[in-house]
């Protein structure tokens, strides 16, 4: 199952895409910015609360990832659940800011017509490996396990005696 995941600006400025259709898919940025923006503007009319998810037609589901200036859009297939393609999306924004820094998305609010694109580098190929790697359930699973646990402190403390006690010495 593949998963098509476009990442661009609010100003539809194109950030990466996982496709291979090059140029075809610049022009499908345009129609994804401008469904992320109608949308966002009916559901601000009804509740400021309610934002786009996903939207399923047939078989296929569209995913909406909005965070600040960035939006994302994954198309999966059948066999993928909105909630895995969310996740992927989730990731590859986390992802996208390491790369990018919190700098850059400060620069895209005070100016959306910003071109990002050349910032990314030579990053494509991690970009790649990382939507590659959540496609599906398996990526879902992959992903709540990196997820911290709250623990109180004197939980903590018996754990890391009980590390200490069974460390190997010389082994880092």
């Amino acid at each position: 199952m593949q998963t098509k995941v476009y990442a661009f600006t609010y100003a539809g400025k194109p950030l990466f895409t996982n496709c291979s259709e090059g140029e075809e898919s610049l022009a499908f940025y345009g129609v994804l910015c401008a469904i992320a923006s109608k949308v966002s503007t009916l559901l601000s009319e009804y509740n400021e609360q309610d934002e786009l998810r996903y939207i399923s037609a047939g078989d296929n589901h569209f995913v909406y990832l909005g965070r600040g200036p960035l939006c994302y859009f994954g198309i999966a297939s059948s066999g993928a659940s909105p909630l895995a393609v969310y996740k992927t999306l989730s990731n590859l924004h986390l992802q996208i800011l390491s790369i990018l820094t919190r700098g850059v998305e400060r620069i895209l609010l005070k100016r959306p017509s910003y071109d990002a694109q050349n910032l990314m580098g030579g990053t494509n190929s991690i970009l790649q490996k990382l939507v590659e790697r959540m496609d599906g359930t398996q990526g879902l699973f992959d992903s709540i396990g990196y997820e911290a646990l709250p623990l109180p402190s004197k939980t903590r403390d018996k754990l890391n005696l009980f590390f200490k006690d069974i460390k190997t010495p010389n082994v880092l």
